[in-house]
């Protein structure tokens, strides 16, 4: 493969996963992480023209983060990329970029918007650079670079570790799925247990951090039907699913205490929990069924 000069943009401003929120809400917002333009490869001679790509979340730590990536093909997402090579970079102020490693990036199709999927090993907290060679349907490729923003732990809860017993409201309180999530024709079992009790059930559970109605993009709203479309697969005898949504109350909008107690700064987020309690996977942004199964039989379901 021949490989280009790559060049890496550095941190852009501030991007949301595309149309969370609205207004002057008071949502949690994405920092700094990356998501940059990518320029296409004109001297592969093969190139039919310029890819951009969006990191569909933020909170990487050292490690080996699952970073999710977008492909936009002007202002529509790029569905006929056939597959998608990462090389990841260590970049180091006034020197030169050091190749570390490469990898292929999943992707998934099954979601209202295709997605693909890294896991990059970022040995350091810093900033690292993600080169991208993409194949396109007609065979053309396209190469460009991404720049990822790397700390030293993350903010929400980390693989291995045991998140907050959180005592979020639930129906057997009294509450209505209108009153606790932004869409009321979720399934009610997404609704039937505080995460405090999920933690001492001895199943494995399923914790989605969401706001169906204000994240309104195909890229984030549909993360709680594939939670859904999983409880609905493997019912809550075998394991425990659980919504919290972003917002308590809906008039005026007022973000739920469980997103401060949790230590999110972005929204969705949803997590993997063993028997035990503990963090087996954990998912920012676009999240399809087949990824989220995959993890769950990792726990045996």
């Amino acid at each position: 493969m021949k490989r280009l000069q790559w060049i890496f943009w550095g941190m852009v401003g501030v991007m949301m996963l595309v149309g969370c929120g609205g207004g002057e809400v008071a949502t949690p917002t994405v920092g700094d992480s990356a998501a940059v333009v990518v320029e296409s490869g004109d001297d592969m001679g093969s190139s039919s023209g310029a890819l951009q790509v969006m990191v569909g979340s933020d909170d990487f730590a050292v490690g080996t983060p699952r970073v999710p990536l977008i492909l936009f093909d002007g202002p529509d997402v790029a569905e006929d990329v056939q597959s998608v090579v990462v090389e990841i970079f260590k970049l180091v102020e006034g020197g030169e970029p050091e190749l570390v490693g490469f990898g292929e990036a999943r992707g998934y199709t099954d979601y209202k918007v295709p997605y693909w999927v890294a896991y990059p090993d970022f040995a350091t907290a810093g900033n690292w650079g993600l080169g991208l060679t993409m194949e396109r349907g007609d065979g053309s490729i396209v190469q460009g670079s991404v720049v990822v923003r790397v700390s030293e732990e993350n903010n929400g809860p980390a693989l291995g570790a045991v998140p907050p017993a959180s005592e979020n409201r639930t129906l057997a309180d009294g509450w209505t799925v209108a009153e606790l999530s932004s869409d009321p024709t979720l399934a009610e079992g997404l609704y039937a247990m505080t995460v405090a009790e999920a933690l001492v059930s001895e199943r494995p559970t399923v914790v989605t951090l969401a706001t169906p109605a204000y994240c309104t993009s195909q890229l984030c709203s549909p993360v709680v039907e594939s939670v859904e479309a999983m409880y609905e697969k493997i019912g809550s005898e075998q394991a425990n699913f659980i919504h919290l949504e972003i917002y308590q109350e809906f008039d005026p909008l007022k973000v739920a205490d469980e997103v401060e107690e949790w230590g999110l700064k972005t929204e969705p987020w949803t997590f993997v929990l063993d028997a035990e309690g503990r963090v087996t996977a954990r998912f920012g942004g676009p999240l399809a069924v087949s990824e989220l199964e995959a993890a769950l039989k990792e726990l045996g379901l």
